[in-house]
């Protein structure tokens, strides 16, 4: 969906793109997915992710998810940078640790539960 939304236009709010093919507000599992996705995106070089702060939030709510084309131009100006701090979750080195870890909390779980 989101893939299909960036072959229509160069800028996709994530957010209001999944509302939009769903029909309704989307759960937070929803949005967690659809954020996985865009970042996956990114991380594949398909979009470029980039955090937008709206000014009429004044520091309280959230930022709002934007993908953007790679290469497009904003405002005649290419925008907006890659940021590193997305892209550094993204890497495959990062994943597999932050995987291998997952596993060994996982594996202490299953070795709490008492066999009966």
């Amino acid at each position: 969906m989101l893939a299909d939304a960036l072959a229509d236009q160069e800028v996709v709010n994530v957010g209001d793109t999944v509302t939009r093919f769903l029909g309704r507000t989307p759960t937070r599992a929803e949005m967690n997915a659809a954020r996985r996705a865009a970042h996956g995106l990114a991380a594949s070089g398909d979009a470029i992710a980039h955090r937008v702060y709206p000014p009429e939030i004044d520091g309280h709510g959230s930022a709002r998810l934007v993908l953007v084309r790679p290469g497009a131009m904003v405002a005649g100006e290419p925008r907006p940078p890659r940021n590193p701090a997305i892209d550094r979750h993204f890497e495959p080195a990062t994943m597999a640790q932050e995987l291998a870890r997952s596993v060994e909390v996982l594996a202490a779980a299953i070795d709490t539960i008492p066999s009966d």
